[in-house]
């Protein structure tokens, strides 16, 4: 059974037993992301999640390297807007090990002058990368016209000219803030007892005294603003991205949401794959999808098209959310649905690294996360509650636009808007 246990001094962990299983996972989750940054050090939470692994007190790169290597460890990390993680995979035999090296690169990374220099090299790579990415460019534009300039919009990897300024100081500001074991989940998942669980936790992860008590920065709700952002560039096929506010992770309908999200654009039988695609060969890539924060969400459609189709793709595209939100979904497409994410659900829990992730972002709602509980959270969600929902989260009045390729000759929101 799923089980949450907070240790003294705050720090949570997530522990999962698996007996069928040889193999074993370990998440360090940190409350640190793009959403707690401000302005001149958004992009520090990536950029520490990079450094790590460039040398502790104890290991060099290399050492980290080989002695995973030595083992057939997995070890990753990644950074999203409202955590950090760091996780290994392997055997359970190798489970001091995983902890070892994830205790070492938590408490004691060295972040030296020359490091951090090469890591800026990357980094801006990186960002560059992004910037060639039409799909990213797109939906990071579709953020920032929905929420407006804020700690909501900004990018995970920050902008160049921050990442150029970053500094040893601004490093161990961040750190000094976030890298608490108060704001912090071990995530534990594989064929080993709770005490053992917890003993290696202690071992590794001891309990750390705090002037004062940890409280978690919680963002304000934002209402969406419903702006256009465009981007031109030479792609040789447009993007379009159209955001909808919806249900956060707080809120109780927040399931209904990713009814709505695989019903619309979620499979091959969705109603957007096939009205825009199937039948009218518009797009190659088209889905709808959503992203879900503590106390705000947005949901948005995604398309690529030529340049030249994307004003009739979008006219086909708003007509088929506009029948949505008339005329709801029919029980053939609940029932579809509930069994594609109940199956999605139980194949998750095959995997130690799945559950591992998902109970470690979940330990921060104050949830114990088992595949069990999920398949009952989704089957108390009726085909009415979508149906009410849609008039709501389908609203073309609150929808932001994002636009990147090449330049067009029409108003893409007066089309969104049906004005044109």
């Amino acid at each position: 059974m799923a089980k949450l246990i907070t240790l003294e001094g705050g720090l949570k962990v997530y522990y999962l037993r698996r007996q069928a299983s040889e193999s074993f996972a370990l998440g360090v989750f940190v409350g640190a992301g793009a959403h707690y940054e401000r302005g001149k050090n958004n992009g520090v939470a990536h950029f520490i999640e990079h450094m790590v692994f460039k040398g502790t007190e104890k290991r060099s790169a290399f050492d980290i390297a080989n002695e995973t290597d030595a083992c057939g460890l997995s070890v990753n990390a990644y950074t999203g807007k409202q955590y950090t993680a760091f996780y290994t995979i392997g055997l359970i035999e190798y489970r001091e090990k995983c902890a070892d090296i994830l205790s070492d690169l938590f408490f004691n990374p060295t972040f030296t002058e020359e490091n951090m220099e090469k890591e800026k090299g990357v980094v801006l790579e990186e960002i560059h990368m992004y910037e060639d990415d039409a799909e990213d460019l797109c939906l990071e534009n579709l953020t920032l016209a929905h929420y407006g300039k804020g700690r909501l919009s900004q990018p995970i990897l920050g902008p160049e000219r921050n990442v150029k300024k970053f500094d040893r100081t601004i490093i161990d500001d961040f750190r000094k803030q976030f890298y608490r074991l108060d704001n912090t989940c071990i995530a534990i998942v594989g064929n080993l007892s709770e005490k053992e669980a917890v003993d290696l936790v202690k071992k590794y992860f001891p309990a750390q005294k705090y002037a004062e008590k940890y409280r978690r920065p919680v963002l304000r709700v934002c209402a969406p603003r419903a702006q256009y952002a465009e981007k031109i560039k030479p792609f040789e096929q447009a993007s379009v991205g159209i955001s909808f506010p919806t249900y956060s992770q707080k809120d109780p309908r927040h399931n209904v949401s990713t009814f709505v999200s695989n019903i619309l654009g979620g499979s091959m039988s969705s109603r957007l794959f096939q009205d825009v695609r199937e039948d009218a060969g518009l797009v190659y890539e088209i889905y709808f999808s959503h992203n879900q924060y503590y106390n705000n969400a947005h949901a948005y459609v995604y398309f690529a098209t030529a340049p030249e189709r994307v004003e009739e793709a979008l006219r086909r595209v708003r007509a088929c959310l506009l029948k949505a939100a008339s005329e709801g979904f029919t029980q053939e497409e609940f029932d579809k649905t509930m069994a594609q994410l109940k199956t999605s659900v139980a194949l998750s829990s095959d995997s130690v690294s799945s559950l591992m992730r998902l109970g470690g972002h979940q330990a921060f709602l104050g949830k114990a996360y088992s595949a069990e509980k999920a398949i009952r959270e989704l089957e108390k969600v009726t085909l009415k509650d979508i149906n009410d929902a849609l008039p709501e989260l389908l609203d073309l009045t609150k929808s932001s636009l994002s636009y990147v390729g090449k330049k067009q000759n029409f108003n893409l929101m007066g089309v969104l808007r049906g004005d044109l």
